[in-house]
């Protein structure tokens, strides 16, 4: 009776640790088991390490259910980059009854609104938006799309990753220290191998303007209240990022997409 019994666990043992292992590497859409640094496919499932036979599109960013002002779970940063760009066009000024300009940093970090500002970008032709039509990866149908992140949805990812940037911290300080590019770019890493299947966040090998990524966000011009300059994203290899509002509208940054799902 032993024999049998021991020729029955020898069969059932390998299916109950099939069944009872991990879903780390077993791609999913479900929501609730998301979390930073997963990787996010072109059907809309995500995984902790690649999965054979799929289409990484982005990394998980950030979870919440503020991601975007409607009801999504979180946030993917694309791969790539969808180029660099101006973030006007033809010298045209938004209004502010149609896109307000935040004032500190405590708005800006409320600032959750990235799809519906690239929307309005979209409208006036700003290059910053438009370049994202022609990126590459196709969103998911049942997500946001890709979109222009707004300041708050930036800072929401950078805290993830050790910024520590709060309502108390100045425009234009570094903060978070090496960290916060090591972390995130690890995270890409997964996917493959650097420069073919991913390019790293903050292009830690250019100089000057190569670590600078626009945001959907505008701000008041430093020292003109009655103007404004787009909110911008500054990475350092060795200080960390911070959140900047002085630069022209008509400088050339990198446009990093995100997409909510």
């Amino acid at each position: 009776m032993k024999k049998y019994f021991y020729l029955f666990l020898l069969a059932v043992l390998p299916m109950c640790f099939i069944a009872c292992s991990s879903d780390d590497d077993n791609p999913t859409n479900a929501v609730a088991s998301a979390k930073v640094g997963d990787i996010y496919y072109s059907d809309g499932t995500f995984s902790s390490n690649l999965a054979s036979g799929k289409k990484p599109i982005g990394i998980i960013v950030y979870i919440g259910t503020d991601a975007v002002s409607e009801n999504m779970h979180g946030l993917v940063m694309a791969l790539n980059d969808a180029g660099k760009e101006k973030w006007y066009y033809n010298n045209e000024w938004i209004p502010d009854s149609e896109m307000p300009i935040v004032d500190t940093m405590e708005g800006l970090i409320a600032d959750m609104d990235g799809l519906k500002k690239t929307s309005i970008l979209k409208v006036h032709k700003f290059a910053a938006a438009t370049c994202i039509d022609n990126y590459a990866a196709t969103a998911p149908s049942e997500t946001s799309g890709w979109f222009l992140p707004s300041a708050g949805q930036w800072i929401a990812v950078l805290n993830g990753f050790g910024a520590g940037i709060t309502k108390d911290t100045p425009f234009k300080v570094f903060t978070g220290g090496s960290q916060v590019l090591e972390k995130i770019n690890l995270a890409l890493s997964k996917v493959g191998e650097e420069g073919t299947d991913y390019t790293e966040i903050g292009h830690r090998y250019g100089t000057g303007q190569d670590n600078y990524y626009w945001t959907s966000s505008k701000s008041r011009r430093t020292g003109n209240p009655s103007g404004y300059n787009p909110v911008d994203i500054v990475f350092s290899t060795q200080n960390g990022v911070y959140v900047g509002n002085s630069g022209s509208y008509m400088s050339s940054l990198f446009i990093r997409p995100f997409l909510a799902f």
